[in-house]
């Protein structure tokens, strides 16, 4: 039996299979019992070889790079695990991938998939880099067609070109990414929003192991150019589906360093659009971009969207500048 499942991380009821063999599921909001919540934060300062993030400007960079951190805030039900987000991340790649939920009603763990398919997917990338940055859609390709187990997940690859001021994006679901860019007065400006790829409200395209799954082909490709100092924003739908562009706009704008034009701290921005996305995903009364498209779908919900959120913040580098 083939199976599709609809996105979620909170209870979803199955309602049966359709004579294509999809599985159709309608969303449920549950009440949880613990409040509690763990921080998981890492960047390129992290790494000694990289770049200070407070001195971009002053540094010479041999090639383009990333200045890139990484926030991520499991749901309350399972921290244990970690989540159900996976993450990879380097000076040229940024990668995002969600395992879909609903496998758990069929007794498979969602985030065995996702952590194995960005597992698969660093190794395969660390092959060949300079291939794989300029066509991340075929290391989407060649990591997913490694990743035979039971499950699936969204994903979405960000790659920054070492040499030319280009940046080649992928992403199959709702996993996606944002481009902002500063502009003469040093406000900051969206030059890019991804669309999800969706088959109906809540249930996105996916890649999958065992014939499961969409076929990874039918991932989006995208090719961005970009300026010194543009700003990325890539995460799961846990972000995108608690905030808007004018939120992250904001937390953009305030995390601009002090005498440092147009410099942004990323590992607190990546920090503060993380717990935004998490207060926001808990209140009941707080009209979210999830809310709003499920009534377009004529689905009744209101509040935020409880989900693992998974953010990765990177200020663009480039090369001699």
């Amino acid at each position: 039996m083939k199976l599709s499942i609809f996105k979620g991380h909170s209870k979803f009821v199955f309602l049966g299979l359709s004579t294509g063999g999809l599985g159709y599921y309608y969303y449920q909001q549950t009440q949880q019992k613990s409040n509690k919540y763990t921080k998981q934060d890492y960047s390129s300062s992290d790494n000694k070889s990289s770049q200070s993030l407070d001195s971009t400007q002053d540094s010479i960079k041999n090639v383009n790079q990333f200045l890139y951190s990484v926030s991520v805030r499991p749901h309350r039900l399972k921290l244990q695990k970690g989540g159900e987000d996976a993450n990879y991340a380097e000076q040229n790649l940024i990668a995002v991938a969600d395992g879909v939920g609903g496998w758990a009603d069929n007794g498979v763990d969602p985030a065995e998939y996702s952590n194995l398919l960005i597992k698969n997917l660093r190794e395969i990338y660390n092959t060949n880099k300079t291939k794989y940055i300029q066509n991340p859609k075929e290391l989407l390709i060649d990591s997913a067609q490694k990743t035979n187990i039971l499950g699936s997940s969204t994903l979405v690859m960000c790659t920054l070109d070492q040499n030319k001021d280009i940046l080649n994006t992928t992403y199959i679901g709702d996993s996606g990414y944002c481009l902002y860019r500063f502009d003469e007065k040093g406000n900051i400006k969206l030059e890019h929003m991804f669309t999800e790829q969706q088959k109906s409200f809540n249930f996105p395209y996916q890649i999958g192991g065992k014939d499961h799954g969409d076929k990874p082909q039918t991932a989006l490709k995208f090719e961005h150019k970009i300026k010194n100092n543009d700003v990325l924003i890539v995460g799961s739908d846990g972000l995108f589906d608690n905030l808007d562009n004018t939120q992250i706009q904001k937390q953009i704008q305030q995390a601009v360093l002090k005498n440092k034009k147009n410099i942004v701290n990323v590992q607190k921005l990546s920090s503060d659009i993380a717990d935004e996305a998490q207060e926001k995903s808990l209140s009941k009364s707080y009209d979210s971009p999830f809310a709003q498209k499920a009534r377009a779908s004529k689905r009744f919900f209101y509040g935020g969207k409880e989900d693992d959120i998974t953010v990765a913040v990177a200020q663009i580098a480039l090369k001699d500048i």
